[in-house]
């Protein structure tokens, strides 16, 4: 999954987030990447081919840590909500699943010696 979205804009959003907490207004965050994700089809390139001159161009608010924010365990982690993609997030949600899998086997059980019994 890592090596997919390497080779995609779905870290896109996190150049916004990044250009926002750095005080730039949604709006116009949102303008950059897209001029950014543009270019970078246009160049038949992705976020992560980009040089931090190439970057700059766009925004002088991109340093060069934007590389660490758009790797792709980056992105994933920063989805770190109930539901989220966030590794924690997601053995939260295997956990959830495997333990009403398992109340659901019990129930299953419980009720299926009721209808023996009937029978």
């Amino acid at each position: 999954m890592y090596e997919a979205v390497a080779k995609d804009f779905s870290n896109a959003t996190d150049l916004a987030d990044y250009l926002v907490n750095k005080d730039l207004p949604f709006r116009e965050a949102h303008a950059v990447v897209g001029q950014v994700v543009l270019h970078c089809i246009q160049e038949n390139i992705y976020l992560l081919d980009l040089s931090i001159a190439d970057f700059r161009n766009f925004s002088k608010l991109i340093e060069e840590d934007i590389y660490d924010v758009l790797a792709p365990r980056a992105v994933v982690n920063a989805r770190d909500v109930v539901g989220g993609t966030a590794r924690n997030r997601v053995a939260d949600q295997m956990t959830q699943a495997d333990k009403r899998l398992s109340e659901s086997k019990s129930w299953i059980e419980i009720h299926a010696k009721k209808v023996n019994v009937l029978k």
